[in-house]
């Protein structure tokens, strides 16, 4: 029962981005590295750095690259332990579908207590002008890991 509600809310949209490679890719740093981390006794979630690129039809997206490091005792992956999430004018950005250098299968990849891995998540823009801000609660609970904005220009 467990398993199909963690699918359920795997696929509800909520901040899960998936990928694929993509016919264009134009792009541009939006910021660098070390922008934000926050850690609790379970995980350590930090954004190494952003671009803006462009998804399979054309549509501006945000990619963040996320440090995720493991401090609990039990195996942990990124999409079952943290409900990431964009802002942009104060409105969720969607999901972004099949982006190039985006692998989907790295928020479901487990990690060991003390490992850590880099991943990517891609974000809708409305512009590539307005902040994005980003962030990164307990999937399960109101826990903030993570809270900051992303400057495009």
């Amino acid at each position: 029962m467990l398993s199909l509600s963690l699918a359920a809310c795997a696929t509800s949209g909520g901040g899960q981005k998936s990928s694929a490679p993509s016919d264009s890719s134009s792009s541009a740093p939006a910021s660098s590295a070390n922008v934000a981390s926050k850690s609790d006794q379970d995980v350590s979630v930090k954004i190494l750095g952003s671009s803006v690129s462009t998804d399979y039809s054309g549509d501006n997206i945000l990619i963040v690259e996320y440090e995720f490091t493991n401090n609990s005792d039990r195996e942990r992956n990124f999409m079952t332990t943290c409900d990431d999430k964009a802002y942009q004018n104060g409105v969720e950005c969607g999901s972004a579908y099949v982006v190039s250098g985006v692998d989907a299968q790295a928020e479901m990849n487990d990690l060991k207590p003390g490992a850590t891995m880099t991943l990517k998540s891609a974000y809708k823009l409305q512009d590539t002008t307005t902040p994005v801000e980003i962030e990164i609660k307990q999937y399960f609970g109101n826990d903030v890991f993570l809270e900051e904005t992303i400057n495009l220009s």
